[in-house]
């Protein structure tokens, strides 16, 4: 159509425009419409935020919280400018707020625990010193599926069934937290693991299994420890005073140590069933009171069989058991390379008593003893190989002050040496009434003789 004082081409053009505009129109209204379709057919992802968390009361009834902004203020949920005080006063009112991938920031102080987790949360903490959750039956209980992570804090006074501090069926992991003073009516005075469980730079001390096993850590999953502690746990009638690994098991320590805890019966420090890997860690001063293993005891007792254990570049020494095995007592597969075990006691198999198969490579038993049940350094049988391996300063006041080996179908050691070791009874160095072969192994200086029945 002609527009009067716009001439025929300002009239086409306006008619192209007008054209153009219907057609951007149209695309724009066709591009929010499928957006709108995605929108309902896609899974949204909402971002993660922070809650914050500070004790209640305080002078005036005010929240505190050690997280501040500034001029008094908490920081609350990220995003929300000028939000005063903090976002809650309990750790279970923000547990019970937060989306999968919130972080849960808890100020320093003492929090009440009972915490059902099923979500993907992070709790951070001011510090293992400074912010403790602290009792419920358990402290924290993790549900499966969830994955959850637990910073800078510490969890005490709980007392759960299983698991008296914590008691996870999911994924865990623990970051330079410590889990302290809680006690299980079964199983797991500090923890009860039956998910995945990783604990880094933590510690977990001074919890009790009175009536099961596992004073510091049970575990029927899959566990990690990497530079962390299990000490001074205990458990009065049960076995794995620091941690118990049933059948279904896994643990991996690297870096990390076991010590000063103490079970009634096997495994002071450690009882295992499943597969214990230790790396670069430590064993010691451990105590089976009546039982076996004072350090570690591998698929002992009358019931256990199986249990599978590897030492590499690791310490088993001054422990202690009332009956065999005063560092290691082996009812399954054991296996150490590099791995020093010594100034360890026990009434039998001072250092390791061996009733599996053992192989023992490139390492050092020394300076261990045993009462009148004989074998200062290692009693052996069935299947006992050392290579090159120094068996040195160890002694009994019965027979074999270095070894003493029975009931086995073969003994060998290859390239080690014997030296060293005493017995009041004979087999100063070797009392053996299994065949055993020395190759390129000398048998020197024990007392009162080297060896006996080679």
């Amino acid at each position: 159509m002609f527009s009067p004082g716009r001439g025929w081409a300002g009239s086409v053009a306006g008619s192209g425009l007008r054209r153009a505009r219907g057609r951007g129109w149209s695309l724009l209204a066709m591009t929010v419409g499928l957006l709108g379709l995605w929108a309902v057919t896609l899974p949204s992802s909402a971002s993660a935020e922070t809650l914050t968390v500070c004790p209640s009361g305080g002078v005036g009834g005010k929240r505190h919280c050690q997280d501040r902004v500034g001029h008094g203020q908490c920081r609350g949920r990220q995003g929300r400018r000028g939000h005063r005080g903090c976002s809650f006063s309990t750790v279970g009112g923000a547990v019970a707020a937060a989306s999968n991938g919130d972080v849960i920031r808890i100020g320093a102080g003492s929090y009440g625990g009972a915490l059902r987790i099923s979500k993907n949360v992070t709790l951070q903490g001011a510090g293992q010193s400074r912010t403790t959750i602290r009792g419920g039956a358990p402290v924290v209980s993790v549900a499966a599926g969830a994955h959850v992570r637990i910073v800078d804090l510490t969890v005490s006074g709980g007392t759960g069934d299983e698991g008296g501090g914590i008691e996870n069926e999911g994924q865990l992991s623990l970051t330079r937290t410590t889990v302290s003073g809680n006690a299980a009516g079964a199983d797991g005075g500090g923890i009860y693991n039956g998910g995945t469980l990783t604990l880094s730079s933590s510690t977990v001390s001074a919890n009790s299994a009175p009536q099961g096993g596992g004073g510091g850590i049970e575990n029927a999953g899959t566990l990690t420890l990497t530079g962390s502690r299990i000490a001074e746990n205990s458990t009065a009638l049960g076995e794995g005073g620091g941690l118990e690994l049933l059948s279904s098991g896994t643990a991996r320590l690297v870096g990390s140590t076991v010590t000063g805890n103490s079970a009634n019966l096997d495994g002071g420090g450690i009882s295992n069933l499943g597969t214990l890997t230790l790396t670069s860690s430590t064993v010691s001063g451990n105590t089976a009171q009546t039982g076996n293993g004072g350090g570690i005891a591998n698929g002992s007792g009358v019931e256990h069989t199986g249990g599978t254990v590897l030492l590499t570049a690791s310490v088993v020494s001054g422990n202690d058991a009332g009956g065999g095995g005063g560092g290691i007592e082996n009812g399954g597969s054991l296996t150490l390379n590099g791995t020093t075990v010594s100034g360890n006691s026990a009434a039998g198999s001072g250092g390791i008593g061996n009733g599996g198969t053992a192989v023992i490579n490139n390492s050092l038993i020394q300076d261990n003893s045993a009462g009148l049940g004989g074998g200062g350094g290692i009693k052996g049988g069935p299947d006992l190989s050392l290579t090159s391996t120094v068996v040195s300063g160890n002694s009994t006041t019965g027979y074999g002050g270095g070894l003493e080996i029975q009931g086995g179908p073969q003994t060998t050691l290859t390239q080690s040496l014997v030296t060293g070791n005493s017995a009041a009874g004979d087999g100063g160095g070797i009392f053996t009434s299994s065949p055993v072969t020395l190759d390129q192994t000398p048998v020197v200086a024990n007392t009162p003789d080297n060896c006996v029945g080679c």
